[in-house]
């Protein structure tokens, strides 16, 4: 960047009668040291800091800072120093610092119309953001990402930011009409937050039904909720991945899915009101917790395997008559939940019969497991959940087998109230 103020030093230049003209550029960089000599160092130090940020180890981006530091003490209006700082800093998730360098960065940066430097402001204007943004900046944010947008360069990514920071500011509508415009353009994993961030935008703005429509089209990216959990960047707000796990599990997916489970969306809304007491959206959360805390739980038993006949409606009932009983055992843990697989088998063939074949079947029995910790539960309690489920499960009177060599495996989901 720096080489733009040569043409500035080389009309100042003098040489004498008897000068080589094939040393101009000799010449050039001794009477820009004279004039201007911390440029040589901060050259540089800016040169030895990219190699450095380029190994990629944590003592050399640490070392890479320290010269960085130093570039910028010594010529303060440059921003290719900045930019590497910013950077570094975005990458170690340092966000204020990172705030600060990337937007130093941007005002020291000269007009550039080309396509190229239009795509590279955007850019730099999209990593501003981003850091402000995780820096509690939500308006400062989302004013950069509008330059951003009138460069007409990256628009679905700017889109989706401006989309996500707006919902942190509360703003939905526009959040919504953001996110909306980056739908032409996003695909793969962006395609996947766009579509979450969307469902959790309607939910907000209580409009299921169209929250609903968009956990429909993230599972079609996202069928493991992968882009939930870990995201390239972290959610905006505490509590945003508890919310969105709530969003996506609350409403029912379709039925290639297989995620539609209340009883975890009632842990993560739980879990979303303990981190996030003061949120803009507790209210809402409040509202999902009642909503599933009404519901007559179990909700599905699913069938696991097995040819034996079995009425579900009916194992259902029995299964919800000794369920308060069992949820009763959880009192203690609010973001917990327990799987129970229950074996039932049918009469056996005895061995010694050789006239038709023989089936194995599974063993009979209960089996009582901690399949969801929301937050972190000490092991004593968890064991003693198990040991107070476990008697209950098995006194559940589920229909018998009556075929020979069959068995049914059923299991549910138990939590507290």
């Amino acid at each position: 960047m720096l080489a733009a103020a040569a043409p500035a030093f080389a009309q100042s230049k003098r040489y004498p009668p008897d000068a080589d003209p094939d040393d101009d550029d000799q010449h050039s960089h001794v009477w820009e040291s004279a004039l201007h000599p911390d440029v040589g160092p901060y050259n540089d130090l800016v040169r030895d800091a990219k190699h450095l940020l380029d190994d990629g180890t944590e003592d050399s981006a640490k070392l890479a800072v320290e010269k960085l530091t130093d570039a910028i003490h010594r010529v303060p209006t440059e921003p290719d120093a900045y930019l590497l700082r910013g950077r570094s800093y975005l990458a170690h998730k340092t966000w204020a610092p990172c705030a600060d360098d990337l937007a130093a960065a941007d005002e020291h940066t000269p007009v550039d119309d080309t396509v190229q430097g239009l795509d590279t402001r955007a850019r730099l204007r999209l990593d501003l953001a981003m850091c402000q943004a995780h820096a509690g900046r939500y308006g400062e944010a989302e004013a950069t990402l509008l330059r951003a947008q009138s460069t007409q360069h990256l628009t679905g990514e700017v889109a989706l930011r401006l989309g996500e920071v707006r919902i942190a500011l509360g703003k939905l509508d526009e959040a919504i009409d953001s996110l909306a415009a980056a739908s032409d353009t996003t695909v793969g994993s962006s395609g996947a937050m766009l579509h979450w961030l969307l469902a959790e935008a309607y939910d907000r703005a209580r409009r299921p039904g169209e929250a609903q429509a968009q956990v429909e089209a993230a599972l079609r990216f996202d069928r493991n909720l992968t882009y939930i959990e870990a995201p390239p960047y972290p959610w905006l707000g505490t509590g945003e991945r508890e919310y969105l796990y709530g969003v996506a599990y609350a409403l029912p997916p379709p039925d290639y899915a297989n995620v539609a489970r209340p009883e975890y969306a009632l842990l993560y809304f739980r879990r979303f009101l303990q981190l996030a007491p003061k949120s803009p959206w507790h209210r809402r959360a409040e509202d999902h917790v009642r909503e599933l805390s009404a519901l007559a739980l179990p909700q599905v038993i699913r069938r696991d395997g097995g040819s034996a006949t079995l009425d579900l409606d009916a194992a259902t009932a029995i299964v919800r008559k000794q369920m308060p009983a069992m949820r009763a055992c959880l009192a203690k843990l609010p973001t917990s939940a327990y799987t129970v697989a229950i074996t039932k088998t049918g009469p056996r063939t005895p061995e010694t019969v050789r006239d038709r074949p023989i089936y194995r079947l599974p063993p009979a029995g209960v089996s009582v497991e901690n399949s969801l910790n929301v937050a972190e539960a000490e092991q004593a309690p968890l064991l003693k959940a198990v040991e107070c489920i476990q008697p209950l499960a098995e006194k559940l009177a589920l229909p018998a087998v009556k075929e020979r060599d069959a068995y049914y495996k059923i299991s549910f989901t138990v939590v507290g109230h």
